[in-house]
């Protein structure tokens, strides 16, 4: 998923719901918002600075060379590292746990929706940590069966909505075929990552 996508995808859930103007909502937003542009950030440098600097390396001297890799590694610490997967995954922590959060006083989703949002929050801002050399090893193997399970959760939510009842506007219950087939998406999208 690009930064273009979490932002669209923070505003139109977070509209979603019946309340849009509880506070740690509007905070959540604020936060979805905010990890899609850092993501922009971090996306932006291979996009349009790293082709611009392999142009200019080809007719480079061994001083510029040394140059253009000091640059290129320092917008990949700061715009990749720093900002577009720690201080990113910081924001979608807290968009994450907050948009759970109100899903508890929400009858579009199932309540186990609002438990494991609050869940995946707490983790994906604790993997932030592995960007700032915190438990590296052990943060980089939780990443690959966190952010599957992070996504896999983005599709029932998006399920629930499509199920919900226009007339009553309550979101489905959902049994153990939802189960199923989410521990099926969630296999794949595991056993792909690893």
């Amino acid at each position: 998923m690009t930064g273009f996508t979490q932002v669209a995808m923070a505003v139109l859930l977070c509209r979603s719901f019946e309340r849009t103007t509880s506070p740690l909502l509007q905070l959540a937003l604020v936060f979805g918002v905010l990890c899609g542009l850092l993501q922009m950030a971090g996306f932006i440098r291979w996009a349009i600075l790293n082709p611009y600097l392999a142009e200019l390396m080809v007719d480079a001297d061994a001083q510029e060379a040394a140059t253009l890799a000091i640059i290129e590694g320092v917008f990949n610490r700061y715009a990749g590292m720093a900002l577009g997967e720690h201080a990113a995954n910081v924001c979608l922590g807290v968009w994450t746990f907050g948009v759970g959060f109100s899903m508890r006083s929400s009858k579009l989703f199932d309540q186990r929706l609002a438990g494991w949002g609050m869940v995946l929050g707490v983790a994906a801002g604790i993997l932030a940590l592995e960007q700032l050399g915190i438990w590296p090893d052990l943060l980089g193997i939780v990443l690959d069966f966190v952010f599957p399970l992070w996504a896999v959760w983005l599709f029932v939510v998006a399920a629930s909505l499509l199920r919900t009842d226009p007339e009553t506007g309550e979101g489905p219950a959902f049994g153990w075929r939802t189960v199923a087939v989410a521990a099926i998406g969630y296999a794949l999208l595991v056993l792909f990552s690893i």
